[in-house]
């Protein structure tokens, strides 16, 4: 179902960084969290093997800042990059065009991420004003691999099928 808020930047930018941060670490077949809305602003949290990668585009008519922060798994700052070069722009990834013709919720097919080059799929969730106007979108990425490893992982038997519908 799709959300019906005002959007998020920069009023809920750190309510949304805890949230992805606790899904993130929670569920290991989630790779990443973000938003990107029709500005082209962007805030994606994605976990490494022991931190927390926070990067945020912000978009205004004269300047566009990028800034990556490097959290440990508490959510303690330990590094902080600005001035970062990217051409990367949420409106043309597969997760947010794919969701202009949607009203609620919807995966991708399979395509490769932008950040680690893996295969993945995404859960894309679109977010409109009260007034019914697109605000931005929320993904939630998946990596194959992850979740090729949480199926082999359930215990199978003869009165058990694991069945993976799309």
């Amino acid at each position: 179902r799709s959300a019906n808020y005002s959007s998020i930047f920069p009023d809920q930018l750190n309510e949304f960084t805890q949230f992805a941060m606790t899904s993130v670490q929670s569920f290991s077949q989630i790779y990443s969290m973000y938003y990107g809305d029709v500005s082209g602003n962007f805030i994606n949290i994605r976990k490494t093997a022991n931190t927390f990668i926070v990067r945020t585009i912000l978009n205004s008519p004269t300047r566009r800042s990028i800034t990556e922060e490097t959290l440990d798994m508490d959510g303690n700052l330990l590094k902080t990059e600005t001035n970062i070069q990217s051409d990367y722009d949420p409106r043309k990834r597969p997760w947010y065009t794919g969701s202009l013709s949607e009203s609620i919720g919807n995966w991708t097919n399979v395509y490769i991420f932008h950040s680690n080059k893996r295969p993945g799929i995404t859960y894309a969730l679109p977010l409109f004003s009260k007034d019914n106007q697109r605000l931005g979108v929320f993904g939630t990425d998946l990596q194959l691999g992850e979740i090729s490893l949480f199926l082999n992982s359930q215990k199978k038997g003869s009165v058990t099928d694991l069945i993976v519908i799309n």
